[in-house]
């Protein structure tokens, strides 16, 4: 929505990038997934790159800009674009498990007692988007124009994520020597 108070940069910003979305979306009608689409103007730019057919990442400029930079900017950030797409799914396969997991929280809900197949919505629901989430993840990594293959990068994502773990348990072996159960914590919504 555009702002009323006469805002001119955010109205600027709102039309240079709704230009630019159309402006590719009509070259992807002509020629789908080249891979990327670039625009140089004098006050206006766009760099577009595709990814797994799935993925559309359009940066927008208001002046000069150099691909060089942006394209590096964007095989920086695929890996933490995957690294989110992995997470989502490892969450939605949780939330397949929930209502036989804490049948008590799931009881609370406005899902208890509509299912499909016998099963809860929840789960259905839950498993079909993860599947599509583990699909798309595939999809990236096995795409060979998309960036994120690079073992030094994926080995960062790794470590994050390994560290994560590490710090879970760490913590809750002092918690646990302290005499706190961060389980019993863990039962509760929102965990205190």
């Amino acid at each position: 929505m555009l702002p009323i108070d006469g805002d001119t940069t955010t109205v600027r910003h709102h039309l240079l990038t709704s230009l630019a979305v159309a402006r590719v979306r009509r070259k992807a009608d002509v020629q789908p997934n080249p891979g990327r689409w670039v625009c140089h103007e004098k006050q206006f730019g766009y760099f577009a790159r595709c990814f797994a057919n799935i993925y559309l990442l359009i940066d927008v400029f208001e002046g000069p800009f150099s691909e060089l930079h942006v394209e590096s900017a964007v095989v920086h950030a695929l890996p933490s674009i995957e690294a989110l797409v992995l997470a989502w799914a490892l969450m939605l396969i949780g939330g397949v498990f929930f209502p036989f997991r804490r049948k008590e929280l799931f009881e609370k809900t406005p899902w208890v007692g509509k299912t499909i197949l016998g099963l809860p919505y929840m789960s259905v629901a839950c498993g079909v988007s993860a599947m599509g989430m583990i699909f798309c993840l595939v999809i990236l990594i096995l795409d060979p124009v998309a960036a994120g293959h690079d073992p030094v990068q994926l080995a960062i994502v790794g470590v994050v994520i390994a560290a994560g773990l590490v710090f879970y348990f760490v913590m809750k072996a002092i918690r646990s020597a302290q005499g706190v159960d961060i389980d019993q914590a863990f039962k509760e919504i929102p965990v205190e």
